[in-house]
């Protein structure tokens, strides 16, 4: 899933340096294209699942952010993160998983600090967007810090006093009592170019992923854009770093891959350099996330950006073809394409978890679609697409969130409601997002509202 745009996390994150040998080649030269031979789907004929009796554990108003872009649920805490109703600066905020209530956040840390107690000068933290991590019986919320760009080391100087260069890394602070618990070294970005000023600035430095078994950050291109990204350039060639959550240190770092998440198994999802001449888009590759070692990619000459990641796959769409063909990629198998989708309707989304592998809403003016109303489709796990045995109602617009036997769509009201794979309802309408935080616990939010609702699955 996702914090930032994913067209500016395209190019942030494949802006990185590092040093592994190059990609051996793959078999085949091109990307297995989505033709009009796609099966058509068939009428799911299978049981529909159970009406989800859901019980509200708490309901709360009492906390700083209105929009809510990340919840990850960590021991006995509950950390979200996004924006509240001041600037636009982010927040990660820590609550009780149990009662709702705010302990704290990271606004309320000091916002510089040492980084030993030899160092000259102190490390600043970025931004307050952090990432929560298990570590032990409690948990760390982990936020990027940078060092003082002046030569001497502060943070204020003239112009020519400045470093031609910035330094990064990353702190992280215990969940349960905000301790400083360990930082990593600092990893310094390339300076910006001469002839290119006007994009290209200094690199930025970020989390992708974090688990109990790695931290992912990359260092990016400053421009978001993926001219932006030089994968000749020794100094400037797209770079992920990973570290070991427990004590900070570094694991493993790779030139020429560009980490977008970590999913289920430990298994680092990211792009690599397109062999294709003018690519937009860039290489989908599977990498050992503690290891670092190279698992698995697409052909040399794919070109894809991210349509939609979560910890069980991601759905990319090709930047070379009129078609737009969408492909499957998942932790531990070879890319399946996708049934191509209208470029005016909604796409499909990212896998689930267990149940089907992916979902989509087809709508009456869509090909395919049912003058009846809207359609459910959706892939299996032995790559079936089934067609809902009912329509769903008529102002279904998109699906959001798919696990288990269940999807929640998104419907024009802004509501959102969970049903089977028949198109059937299998729960109340809510107002706001659902996010699963855990294999039985969902959470409501409201965008532009500071309200939150922990439901669990009784």
């Amino acid at each position: 899933m996702v914090m930032r745009p994913m067209i500016m996390a395209l190019a942030a994150i494949l802006a990185l340096t590092g040093c592994v040998a190059a990609r051996p080649s793959t078999p085949g030269s091109k990307t297995p294209a989505v033709t009009a031979e796609t099966p058509a789907p068939v009428h799911y004929q299978g049981p529909g699942q159970p009406w989800l009796e859901l019980t509200e554990a708490w309901q709360t108003d009492a906390q700083p952010l209105i929009n809510i872009g990340r919840a990850e649920l960590v021991a006995d805490s509950l950390v979200i993160t996004g924006w509240g109703s001041g600037p636009a600066e982010q927040d990660s905020v820590v609550l009780d998983a149990g009662r709702g209530s705010v302990r704290w956040q990271a606004s309320q840390l000091p916002r510089e600090f040492a980084l030993g107690p030899k160092a000259r000068s102190k490390a600043r933290l970025s931004n307050l967007a952090g990432w929560a991590v298990e570590r032990g019986d409690d948990g760390m919320l982990i936020l990027p810090y940078h060092l003082g760009p002046c030569r001497d080391g502060g943070f204020e100087c003239p112009t020519t006093e400045l470093k031609p260069y910035r330094e990064h890394g990353l702190v992280g602070f215990s969940l349960a009592d905000r301790r400083q618990v360990w930082h990593t070294a600092p990893v310094r970005s390339a300076k910006p170019r001469a002839d290119r000023p006007q994009t290209s600035g200094f690199q930025t430095y970020e989390v992708v992923g974090a688990t109990s078994s790695a931290v992912l950050a990359t260092l990016g291109a400053a421009g978001n854009y993926f001219t932006d990204l030089e994968w000749d350039a020794a100094e400037r060639q797209p770079k992920t770093i990973a570290y070991d959550p427990t004590t900070g240190r570094e694991l493993w770092r790779r030139k020429g891959f560009v980490a977008e998440e970590i999913l289920v198994d430990d298994v680092a999802l990211g792009l690599e350099r397109s062999l294709r001449p003018g690519a937009t888009g860039g290489v989908p590759a599977r990498i050992d996330a503690v290891a670092g070692t190279r698992l698995w990619s697409m052909p040399a000459e794919t070109s894809v950006n991210w349509s939609s990641v979560s910890r069980h796959g991601a759905i990319v769409t090709e930047t070379a073809s009129a078609a737009a063909g969408q492909f499957l990629v998942r932790a531990h198998g070879e890319a399946q394409p996708l049934p191509t989708v209208s470029s005016d309707g909604p796409g499909w989304i990212m896998p689930g978890r267990r149940g089907p592998l992916a979902w989509r809403v087809v709508p009456r003016s869509s090909p395919g679609g049912s003058s009846e109303g809207p359609l459910l489709h959706a892939i299996g796990q032995d790559g079936r697409l089934t067609l809902g045995a009912t329509t769903l109602p008529h102002d279904a617009v998109s699906a959001t969130l798919g696990w288990s036997g269940y999807v929640w769509v998104r419907l024009a009201s802004g509501r959102v409601q969970a049903f089977d794979r028949t198109g059937r309802p299998r729960s109340p309408e809510f107002s706001g997002d659902i996010r699963l935080v855990d294999s039985d616990r969902l959470l409501v939010t409201r965008p532009d509202s500071s309200r939150l609702r922990l439901l669990e699955l009784d």
